[in-house]
């Protein structure tokens, strides 16, 4: 089975759309691990909650939760025309860098919560 990490670019089996990787783990539905995905488009069935806990945070209908069988890690190369769209690569590479370690920092622990009269419990 492949091996998954939170940010990684996904196909869903079943969805003709891809996502994000944004959660990784056990929930208080299953046992078994599961992964909660971020579409790009709002085909999901979410927003990253699931009986009023939430793992992770997306748009409506922008999230699911799924099987990590049930998901493809999927590649993006990109062409010659979409790579000489970037005039200063170093530039953007260091953009992207810096954007990416910030979204990995928010995602360094993995977490669900709740609401329950008007209290907040977090699950570690």
């Amino acid at each position: 089975m492949e091996e998954f990490h939170i940010n990684d670019r996904v196909t869903i089996e079943g969805k003709n759309s891809m996502g994000t990787i944004a959660f990784i783990g056990d929930t208080h539905f299953s046992d078994d691990p599961w992964l909660g995905i971020i579409f790009d488009q709002p085909v999901g069935r979410n927003n990253g909650s699931y009986e009023g806990f939430q793992c992770f945070k997306c748009g409506e209908n922008h999230g699911i939760f799924v099987r990590p069988y049930q998901v493809k890690k999927v590649s993006f190369i990109p062409s010659e025309s979409e790579a000489s769209n970037v005039t200063n690569r170093k530039h953007y590479s260091n953009y992207l860098r810096s954007d990416l370690l910030s979204t990995v920092a928010s995602f360094q622990f993995t977490y669900c919560w709740f609401t329950y009269a008007s209290s907040t419990i977090y699950l570690i």
